[in-house]
């Protein structure tokens, strides 16, 4: 339905710069080598904001 909508210009196809994972249920460390995880296999910035903040996400926007 999305992709039928984006196609008649309901919504404007979205560039993805960042990765906000949720870790609550992780241990820090847990939490640590999952957001290195998925740096590594996007290539894109990657936290978890209400752990360690969201200026990775922000420097990737404002760029």
């Amino acid at each position: 339905m999305r992709r039928l909508l984006a196609q008649g210009g309901a919504f404007a196809p979205a560039k993805v710069v960042g990765i906000a994972l949720n870790t609550f249920d992780l241990s820090e460390a847990e939490a640590e080598v999952a957001i290195e995880q998925a740096q590594l296999e996007t290539g894109l910035p990657c936290t978890d904001a209400i752990r360690w903040g969201s200026e990775p996400l922000l420097d990737a926007i404002l760029q």
